[in-house]
C-alpha cells in the first residue's frame, strides 16, 4: 500500500513542520516513562507534544477539498497551489479558485 503520509509536506508544508516537534517529544516521552527515574518528567514532555498538537491544529486552517480523480477528502492548507494526491499519484494545481488535473500550465 502507498504510504499517505508521504505527501504531507505538498499538501500542508505549515503543519508538516510541527509533525517532527510532537513525533519528537512523544517519543522522549515514552522512552522516559520505560525508565524508572524518568517517569516523574514524562509528563511533561507528553503535554508539551500535546500543547504543540493543539496550536498546530488551531492556528494552520485547512481547506477540505475533494481530488478530481479518485474522489477522497482531503485537507490542504489555503496557501498551497500544486500538490500530489496520495492516493492516486495524481497532480493537482489551483487555477483561481478552481482546482484542476495535471502539471501543464492553462491559459485562460
Amino acid at each position: 500500500m502507498f504510504d499517505v503520509d508521504h505527501f504531507i509536506g505538498e499538501r500542508q508544508p505549515k503543519r508538516a513542520k510541527w509533525n517532527s516537534f510532537v513525533s519528537g517529544f512523544a517519543s522522549l516521552g515514552i522512552f522516559f516513562t520505560i525508565t524508572m527515574v524518568g517517569i516523574v518528567i514524562a509528563p511533561i514532555f507528553f503535554l508539551i507534544a500535546a500543547m504543540i498538537a493543539w496550536v498546530r491544529n488551531s492556528r494552520y486552517p485547512v481547506i477540505k477539498m475533494t481530488c478530481l480523480h479518485c474522489d477522497r477528502k482531503l485537507k490542504v492548507e489555503p496557501e498551497v497551489t500544486k500538490f500530489t494526491c496520495p492516493y492516486c499519484c495524481i497532480t493537482l494545481r489551483k487555477n483561481g479558485d478552481v482546482w484542476k488535473k495535471g502539471d501543464v500550465d492553462w491559459i485562460e
